[in-house]
Parts: structure tokens; sequence; C-alpha cells
């Protein structure tokens, strides 16, 4: 007797199989002596993955699919006799075939004829039991489990079933006798699910694969039914926007193969808890009504994988996303009613164990107002520090807008979600009507979350640190805000503009960073932590910046937070750093980051658009650089800005336009003095226009006040940059000692203050210093080393840069006295055709002056030596 075909044969591979060696590896590692068990539910590619290791790996191998009629005992043991006497291991005079050709008639002598028998093979078989869980009779599992027990030398059992067989596995798992591999194998990782898809012809971009990857779990039967939607859909990215558990071939196979196999105890269950995304299981228990929930939901786990643990400590449960996306639209459309009262429950049971975030959830699902206006006001504030505002703001949405108007709370609430997204126009518009809502017995919560929003609205509408506009009610009383535990915050942000209180602001944000970690208010802490880099910025203590503002984006990249507004701040400070550290290439990957996420305050987007073109300037791309710090500023108009924010912008881009020789310089001071007025930035940019134009004297002049400290400067860095260009202007006049001295102090303040870039772009006169400074303890030089290298970078050529011949000797000429028509005359060309290779060389220079152009030659190396004129 033997077994049908169709049983022992190995199934053919599917169209577009994918080889998975990691697991054709995981089988090949599998003792000898172990029973191997690939346990998983349908769809997870256990046949396939079986049939391929058969195919490629397995020289003596048997395959026998069961099916019910193996329920009984003798078919079962006469199938496997007939799948192992199909190996080529088998030879004809073996005693396998002839048992099989004359087998006993009872179970009990088969067995045990069988085993000798399989004992008795030369050769190992590796022998495939799929679809092991249809055996249910226990005399069949009975007959399996003497195979398993006594070992026959000749045979090696490989099981794959949809559940765990009752075969006393703990007992061979204790004993180191099986070998198993499981659902987290067997779920295709996201290179494996790209090249299931690639495969099937569904062609879809990195993210939108990540998207799918997520959305199955690399769940290999979802995996082909997403492949053969999305591979003639005329619009991918739509159609893989709108797969659910609800499209019709996903919802197919999900009601007959998984569904269908379920309980219906299971089955209410599963459409109880749809309506949550996680889930402890004494929820599950008060939405399903049934105490046994916790076992229930242990069994799926166990058993088949559509429900599984979720976070740390196995306290919380979560479904398959497609199998819930199913069980959720099948309950909206016939019970709709019944999902509603789910989220209220839910939201109510949350609540009472004071959790904001899914109580607002589920009652924004459910649709109910009124208890949603309730938990805004009983939880705004701690969400608003712990970075709430997404939810916060959707939950919003989802009321009356008259009555988020009229309810200070919910108007305040909106106000700190528009200041979040940096809609400070919106914002301010919330905080007025809150104001005209005002109760006459405020709390002490309410009037804190107002100063709050106040105090952020103006350090955002000011960029940061500028004075705050007045408004109509009264900072809290610190009594009243010290009971939400955010008295000292809201007094630091008062203080920061005010240069003589920012010790003290300090001080009170470090305090209210330690009251915020003790208390779990973790986006209260990424907010302290800008501030204190801000504060640090201001003071100069760029040391401290960099330590507060990578420990921002550390907090954002940990908590998800990295589009915040306070993050983008970050970045702009840190770039501003790497650019006086003579490292452009960090500035513009920081510049880069807070580009690239939509929204944000405005002004620190035009602070990041200002670094970034300064870092290209300093990378050597030096026109490009220069254009995108001008759309900046001219994209900026008369937005607010604090004026070290105003006066950092305009010395990097008078700085370019003065190198380049561009007639923009004389605007950029004009638009500082209309934002700053005089100050010492404006006298630097004046001495380094006098410097240009060849008045030395005039220059150091100008920089007199700014140097004995009777006029005021905005930013640490300008004390530098004026010793520097006066040191420049000291060596034109032959002050040699003079401007030592300026040097001299220059590299001690830069070095404390750990600057690069003014040294970089010091004059050529102050580098011929530079590079005879000598070694010393005070470590100066090491500053002149990092200076240098930066500065080759800044000076290096830039790609693609090739002059043609003629232009080359054009730009020989340029440093001459010779005025154009006697260049032309000496060249024996015309002199529009000069003017034509000047253009040219302009162009290419991205210079707009014939001196420019000699000094961006100078620096590039690019001026050769040329036999003197004589006329």
């Amino acid at each position: 007797m033997h077994a049908p075909s169709a049983k022992t044969t190995v199934p053919a591979a599917p169209i577009g199989l994918v080889t998975r060696s990691r697991l054709l590896d995981e089988l090949d590692r599998a003792p000898e002596q172990s029973l191997v068990l690939v346990c998983a539910p349908p769809g997870y590619g256990k046949t396939s993955l079986l049939a391929d290791w058969v195919v490629r790996r397995v020289p003596a191998a048997a395959w026998l699919t069961l099916d019910d009629d193996d329920n009984d005992p003798l078919r079962l043991l006469l199938d496997v006799m007939g799948a192992v006497a199909m190996s080529s291991a088998v030879s004809d005079d073996s005693a396998v075939r002839r048992l099989l050709a004359a087998p006993p008639a009872s179970v009990p002598e088969l067995s045990s004829e069988i085993v000798y028998a399989l004992d008795d093979l030369a050769e190992s078989v590796r022998l495939v039991l799929d679809n092991v869980d249809a055996l249910l009779a226990p005399d069949a599992l009975d007959a399996l489990r003497i195979l398993i027990r006594h070992r026959p030398g000749g045979l090696r059992l490989v099981l794959s079933s949809r559940l765990d067989p009752p075969l006393a596995l703990p007992r061979l798992r204790l004993e180191g006798r099986v070998h198993e591999v499981r659902v987290d194998q067997l779920r295709f990782s996201r290179d494996e699910a790209k090249a299931l898809l690639d495969a099937a012809g569904a062609r879809l971009d990195d993210p939108e694969i990540t998207t799918l990857h997520g959305l199955t779990e690399g769940w290999a039967a979802a995996l082909r039914l997403a492949a053969i939607t999305l591979r003639n859909a005329p619009d991918p990215a739509a159609s893989l926007a709108a797969f659910s558990g609800d499209e019709r071939s996903v919802a197919e196979y999900l009601v007959g193969e998984v569904l269908s196999g379920f309980e219906p105890e299971i089955r209410d269950l599963l459409g109880a808890v749809s309506v949550c995304e996680v889930f402890p299981p004494e929820l599950a228990a008060e939405l399903s009504g049934r105490q046994d929930a916790a076992e229930l939901l242990n069994r799926l786990e166990r058993e088949t994988s559509m429900v599984a643990t979720a976070g740390t400590g196995r306290r919380m449960y979560r479904m398959q996303p497609l199998l819930r996306s199913y069980v959720r639209a099948d309950m909206q459309r016939g019970m709709s009613a019944r999902v509603s009262a789910l989220h209220e429950k839910a939201a109510a049971w949350w609540a009472e164990r004071d959790d904001p975030v899914p109580a607002l959830v589920h009652i924004s699902a459910a649709g109910d107002s009124s208890r949603a206006v309730e938990l805004v006001h009983r939880f705004a504030l701690r969400l608003v520090v712990t970075g709430g505002h997404p939810l916060l703001r959707r939950t919003l949405r989802r009321l009356d807008e008259e009555d988020v108007r009229k309810d200070p709370w919910l108007a305040l609430t909106s106000a700190m979600c528009h200041i979040e997204a940096g809609e400070l126009t919106e914002a301010e518009a919330a905080l007025e009507q809150a104001e005209l809502a005002w109760p006459d017995t405020a709390g002490a919560a309410l009037r804190v979350l107002h100063a709050a929003a106040r105090a952020f609205h103006a350090c955002q509408s000011t960029g940061f640190f500028g004075t705050f506009a007045r408004h109509r009610l009264p900072r809290p009383r610190p009594s009243e805000a010290a009971a939400a535990g955010l008295a000292d915050l809201v007094e630091a942000i008062y203080q920061l503009p005010d240069g003589q209180n920012r010790a003290a602001a300090r001080h009170a944000l470090c305090e209210v960073l330690d009251l915020a970690e003790q208390q779990g208010f973790g986006y209260l802490a990424l907010q302290c932590r800008a501030l204190l880099a801000g504060c640090a910025a201001i003071d100069g203590d760029y040391r401290s910046m960099v330590v507060a503002g990578d420990a921002v984006i550390a907090s954002g990249a940990a908590n998800g937070w990295l589009g915040s507004v306070w993050v983008d701040l970050a970045r702009a400070l840190l770039a501003n750093a790497a650019l006086l550290r003579g490292e452009p290439g960090e500035a513009r990957r920081y510049t880069a980051q807070g580009l690239s996420t939509a929204g944000g305050s405005r002004s620190i987007r035009f602070g990041l658009r200002a670094l970034h073109g300064c870092a290209v300037f300093d990378a050597g791309q030096r026109a490009v650089g220069f254009e995108e710090m001008l759309r900046a500023r001219l994209e900026a108009g008369d937005r607010p800005l604090s004026v070290q924010h105003a006066a950092s912008a305009a010395l990097m881009e008078y700085r370019a336009a003065h190198t380049l020789g561009r007639p923009h310089a004389g605007v950029v001071l004009d638009w500082l003095v209309d934002r700053a007025g005089e100050c010492g930035e404006t006298a630097l940019m004046r001495a380094w226009a006098e410097v240009g134009h060849g008045r030395p004297e005039a220059g150091r002049a100008i920089l007199a006040p700014l140097l004995a400290g009777t006029v005021t400067t905005l930013l640490p860095t300008t004390r530098v940059e004026a010793l520097l260009a006066d040191a420049e202007c000291a060596l034109a006049t032959e002050q040699r000692t003079a401007a030592l001295r300026a040097v001299q102090e220059a590299l001690t303040l830069g070095s404390r203050l750990d600057l690069v870039r003014p040294f970089v772009l010091a004059g050529p006169g102050v580098w011929q210093v530079l590079r005879a400074w000598p070694d010393g303890p005070d470590g100066l030089r090491s500053l002149i080393d990092r200076a240098a290298r930066a500065r080759r970078t800044l000076h290096r050529p830039e790609t693609g840069l090739q002059l043609s011949e003629r232009e080359q000797t054009v730009l020989s000429l340029l440093p001459s006295l010779l005025s154009l028509e006697e260049i032309a005359e000496d060249l024996s060309i015309s002199v529009n055709t000069l003017k034509s290779h000047l253009r040219a060389v302009y162009l290419k220079l991205g210079v707009s002056s014939r001196r420019a152009a000699v000094v961006a030659a100078h620096e590039r190396e690019l001026l050769v030596p040329s036999l003197p004129l004589t006329r």
C-alpha cells in the first residue's frame, strides 16, 4: 500500500519564491538526533520554506503532507513508510520496502517493525511531515510519539504545524532534543519583503516598502496579497495607503484561514479589543465582560501570533494590524453603536487610572464632546509638559470651534499647540480669546498654563530672546505656579531677555530641569535644555551650549520629538557652534536636518537657512552660499527677530558679500541698523568696508570705541572679529606692535570661546603673523593649526572650476595697474573681447569686481607667474 503521490511529492515552489538563506541555514544547524519543529499560524511560509530546503539542501529526503485520513494510525504509519520508501537513500532490497510489501495488520506490531526497518537504513532520511495539526485522534498521535521516542537511526523527523502538537514538547526541550523555528524567525525581514515584492512585479520605493513591512509585520501571506493588489495598481502609493485587512483578498484570507478557526468567544473578545491599539488584559476583561480574557489572550499569543505582547513586562497586548483593521471595519459596519460604547468604556477605564493619552484617544473616537472637554481641562497641563501637543491638537479639531473660543482652557491649549507648530498668528488669536473668556476665579493650573503660553509665544515671536510683548493678565503668583510645578520655569523665561538676570534665569532653568526629570516631564526637560543652550550661546559659553544642544537632540530622537521647534532651535545653535569651530560640514548636517522638517518657527527657519548658506560658503561654494543667505534675508521680510539673531545673520551675509565684491553689503548693513540700531556689529561692518576701500586708518578709527567697550556688542564673537580687523589695519599702517597685541588678545579670547572661523576669514596680513606664531604652553598654536586646516577648505578651488588658456592669461594680468584698454592692447584683442573674457572669469569665480577676482584667485592659487609688462 502506497501513499498517494500528491501527498508524497514535494510541493512546487510558488511563483516569485524568495529563497531565505538565513532560514535554510537555521534548519541545517539542527543536531542530527533532534526533532525539527516549524510552527506558525497560516500564511507564514512554513511549507514553502521546507520545500525549498529539501530541494536545495537535503539529498536524502522524503515528504508527506498529512490530512484527515491520517487520523487512522495504521494509515498514518503506512503513509510514513510509503514516503520514506520513495527516498533515493532507500534501496530496493531494504527492510523498509519489504515491510511495505507485507505490512502487519495491527498498529502495535506495525509500529515495532517500522522502528526496526528504519533503524536498518544505511543512510538517514529527512522526513518532512507537513500539516501535523491535522492529527487530532489520540491513537494517531500515539503512533507519531513512538517514532519520536525511539529515534530510529535512519529517520530524522521534521514537523510543520500551525499549532504546537501534543508531543511532550516541554520534555523534549528539557532534553535538548527539539530544534524549533517559529513565528519571529519566519517573519520576512524588510529586505526579504522587498525581494518578494520585486519578484511579484510590485514596484515600491523604500519608504513605501517600510510602511508595508510594518503593516504586515513580515507576514508572508499578507505580503503576497499586497503584491497582487499593488502590482497592477495605477497609483501604488494610493493603493498602499488604502491597503488594510478590509481589502477583499485580505479579508477573504483572514476569514477563511484565521477567524474561521476561532471559537465564538475568541471572536467576540477580538471584536471588543479591536477598538484599542494596545491594551492590558484587565481592559480586555472590562470591554468584553469576560473574566477569563487574560487566559484567552495568553492562548491566542501562544497558539496563533494574531495577538502579541507589546512593551516591557508583557503587561500589554496588541492585535496583528491587518487582523485588527478587518475586525474593526467589520464591527463598524454592523455594530457602530457598540463601537462607540466600547470607546467610551475604554476612555473611562484609562481616565480612572489617570492616564491621559489613551483616555483622550478613545473619547475622541467615541465622539463624546462634553467628556472630551472635561478630559482636556483635567489633563492639558500635564500633556503640555510631556509633549502631548499632537494629541491635544487632534482632540481640539473634533470640538466645535465656538466652544474652543469661549473656553479659556481650550483656547490656551489651542494656543500652546499653535506655538509648537510655529503658527504664531493663530497662537496670538487663541491667547486673546482665552483672555476675553477669562473666569473670575481662575485656578492655579489655568493661570500657569496662560503664563507659560504667553512666555513661550514671546520666546518664539522674538527669536527666543527678544523683548516680550505686554499682555493683559498678570503672571501667576509663585505660590500658584508652584502648585503646578512650573513657577521657576515661568520666572526663568521672563528673565531671559534681560542680560543682567540671565545668570539667575540659567539657575532657575536648571532647577526646573531637575524637577522635570524627577516628575517624568520629558518634554518640559527638553524645553529647558533648549533654553539653557540659548542662554549659553548669548553668554558665549559655546561648550555648554553644545552639551545642552546635544542633549536636546538625543531626547528628541529617543521620544519621537525630532520635529519639535525646540529641537530645531538646538540644531540651529549647534550649527552655529560648528561654523564657529571651522566645521562647515557639520553645520550643513544640522541645518539640513532642521530644514527637512515641515513647519516650525519661521524665525528659526530663517536662522537655519542663513546658517546653511554660510556653511555652503565656508565649504568653498561661495556664490551658492551667498545667494542662499541673501534669499533667507529677503524671505524673512519684517518678521520679528531678536537683535542677536539679526546681528548673527547680517554679519555672515555681509562678510560673504564683501568677500565676493557684491554690491549688497551696504543693504545688509542698513537692514541690521533698522533692526538693532547702531551697535558693535554695525561698527565692525563699517570697518570692514573701510579696509576694503584701502583706508585702514579710517577702519581703526571706527573700531576704537568698540574695542574700548563704549559701544554695545550683541554677540560674544564680535570682539574677536574686531581685534583681527584692527590687527589687519595696524599692519597696513606699519604699526606691527599694536597688531601683535590685537592678535594675541584675539587668540586668547578665541581659544577660551573655541572660535576658529574668525581666524579662517582673517586678512592676509594677519595670516602672515599667525603662520609665524611661536609654539607655547598657552595652546594658541593649536587654534591656529585648526584655522589653517579650515582655511584650506574655504579657499580650495571649487569642483569643476576650469579656466581657458585665454581666461587664465587675462586673470594673471588683473593684479597689474594696467587699465582694461592697456591689457587689451597688450593681448592684441579688442576691449569688448576682453570684457567678455572678464565676465566669464567673474562668473566662474563667483565674484563681480576686479578686486574680488584678484583676491579669489590668490586664495585658490590660480594666479601663475607672468612676465612683467613694460610700457
